[in-house]
């Protein structure tokens, strides 16, 4: 527990350094010096530590509100508080930036300041311990949703699939307005420091009442899908690096072939490296296609679960093995860097499919192929359903 209110204060700490891009819009800088941690004494009441901190009444008013709907239990003697304080709005050099204290093993509550007058606040829990533990998170979002998240330490990861999950569902706002209560469910890093944290599943309710729910779908290693109840909803494209290190030279869109000296629409990414350096596979499929097509030159296409499908060009050679019909796996050597084909240079060219249609393999996500199936539903809902029982 003590080990976890530290690196709660490290994030606080953190969260109040963050550039201005990454901050609310609406909340200026803040000079805000490292979180103190205080222990609420027998008798003590929250009010009253911030009250001795100096801290003005409308920051402390503005707080109890925030609290009164995100923690499971207000403060209470014993409790070991970090209070961040700094030059908030007011000019006040005591104003409350961030303030965050535990409610049980592993369990917390972290509210930051929003530069508005009120609270970000959020509620921490887990839900399985295990190689990779479940956290569970609540609260109210400000103007911005991803600013809120920000604010509160939710992983970069995870808010970068929360955009992705929402950014392609018609019957989700892509921007909550203020107000709108959310809950996600997350699986943590695997350890400290790693980037691996995943959306499993969220919902979100706006002022109006009506509720908003996507839960992960495990397609296979690699490729993952966000569902509605309705079995619509968004797909990740394969996140694996088909040339680690490799230098993205050409993106997807317009440019003037290299070759040809004429506008041509470039359906995928080119990857620069060295001649011979090896190609890995973005995520677990099957090889639909081996050998030289064209202007492609030496190509792999493979295809994968959800309707997803990669092609890998201008290849030098393939991996002793590879077959048409072949498995592959996920971060597997499929090939190796060359310039065969139309091509003025060593590179791969990567293209991704979804449902057959060309993507920019650099989205991120894209909308569901098709919907999911009844069968594929009632899966769904059953891990969901074991995963709330936990």
């Amino acid at each position: 527990m003590r080990r976890g209110l530290l690196l709660a204060c490290a994030a606080l700490a953190l969260c109040a350094a963050a550039p201005a891009a990454r901050a609310n819009p609406e909340r200026p800088a803040a000079a805000a010096a490292a979180p103190q941690v205080f222990t609420l004494q027998h008798g003590e009441t929250l009010d009253r530590l911030l009250a001795r901190l100096d801290v003005p009444r409308e920051d402390r008013d503005a707080l109890q509100g925030a609290l009164a709907g995100t923690a499971p239990r207000p403060p209470r003697p014993g409790d070991r508080i970090a209070v961040g304080l700094g030059r908030g709005v007011s000019g006040n050099p005591s104003a409350l930036l961030s303030l965050h204290y535990e409610t049980g093993p592993h369990a917390d509550v972290t509210l930051v300041a929003r530069g508005d007058g009120g609270y970000a606040a959020a509620f921490g829990e887990p839900l399985r311990e295990g190689r990779r533990p479940m956290r569970s998170v609540r609260g109210t979002a400000g103007p911005d949703l991803a600013a809120t998240l920000a604010d509160i330490g939710l992983p970069p990861a995870v808010i970068d699939d929360i955009a992705e999950a929402l950014a392609f569902d018609p019957d989700m706002p892509v921007n909550p307005g203020a107000g709108t209560r959310f809950r996600i469910v997350y699986a943590a890093p695997s350890e400290p420091g790693a980037d691996d944290a995943a959306l499993m599943r969220i919902s979100l309710t706006d002022t109006a009442g009506r509720e908003h729910r996507l839960a992960r779908y495990a397609v296979q290693r690699g490729i993952a899908a966000f569902v509605a109840p309705s079995g619509h909803g968004t797909i990740e494209l394969p996140k694996g690096e088909p040339v680690p290190g490799g230098r993205l030279t050409s993106p997807w869109g317009w440019r003037i072939h290299p070759v040809l000296k004429r506008p041509q629409f470039h359906k995928g990414v080119d990857f620069s490296a060295p001649a011979g350096t090896p190609v890995l596979a973005t995520a677990d499929g099957t090889v639909e296609f081996v050998g030289r097509r064209g202007n492609y030159g030496r190509l792999i296409r493979m295809r994968h679960g959800g309707g997803i499908e990669t092609l890998y060009a201008h290849l030098q050679g393939f991996a002793a093995g590879l077959r048409t019909g072949g498995r592959v796996r996920q971060g597997q050597v499929i090939g190796y860097v060359g310039r065969s084909g139309l091509a003025t240079g060593n590179h791969l060219y990567y293209e991704v499919y979804a449902g057959g249609r060309q993507v920019d393999p650099m989205s991120g996500a894209t909308a569901l192929p098709q919907a999911l199936s009844a069968a594929q539903i009632k899966r769904l809902r059953s891990a969901q359903a074991e995963a709330a029982r936990d």
